[in-house]
């Protein structure tokens, strides 16, 4: 396979897949016309990890559980879950950036600009629901991981990517801001998005 050096006009997606087994043909169809897909909720269990490389030949991947499988009883379906599926013909371009949260998972790509080495940092992202009795507190201590994450990073920018479970004006927005604040980034939504436009809509 020839590795790709130029990534002008790189294709970069999100997807909440809310289970990538049952979410499986529009996964294979983002691979097909894309180049990196940060994924979250693929409710995969430690021990299935590895199903995401089955998705595309063509692609590599990063990725963790957030189930917790220390109690000898599971109850329930398998929840959450981050990842992030890379090209093969620019994975030597691509390292994984440790995270110790399952709601993260991030990498880092480095390329040639202009006779310069330049590094991007690309996270997906699954915060906590708003509705779920997960508490704001949960939500700051996901934002804490991400400025961390971001503050110890030698790259020159970086994407944050993923369901970020917030409303805009509430004090979870108020949370994010303060990391893209802190780190001169800003909100792709507010943008990008014309007013009263949905990013989600419950099957509910």
């Amino acid at each position: 396979m020839e590795h790709r050096t130029d990534v002008t006009g790189l294709r970069i997606v999100s997807y909440n897949c809310q289970s990538i087994k049952a979410s499986i043909g529009a996964v294979k169809d983002l691979c097909r016309d894309n180049d990196i897909i940060l994924i979250q909720e693929h409710w995969l269990m430690p021990g299935e990890i590895c199903y995401l490389s089955t998705v595309d030949s063509n692609f590599v991947f990063f990725g963790s559980s957030a189930v917790d499988v220390s109690s000898a009883l599971l109850c329930g379906r398998p929840y959450g879950g981050t990842a992030i599926l890379c090209r093969q013909n620019i994975a030597g371009l691509v390292k994984p950036v440790k995270c110790d949260n399952p709601r993260i998972t991030a990498i880092e790509l480095t390329v040639s600009l202009n006779n310069s080495l330049t590094s991007i940092l690309f996270v997906s992202v699954y915060m906590p629901v708003e509705d779920s009795g997960q508490t704001d507190e949960d939500f700051e201590f996901v934002c804490g991981c991400l400025n961390a994450l971001i503050a110890e990073s030698q790259v020159n920018g970086y994407i944050l990517a993923g369901d970020f479970n917030f409303h805009l004006k509430s004090r979870r927005h108020k949370s994010i801001m303060k990391v893209l604040d802190d780190h001169h980034a800003v909100l792709g939504d507010e943008y990008f998005l014309n007013p009263g436009s949905f990013t989600y809509v419950s099957d509910s």
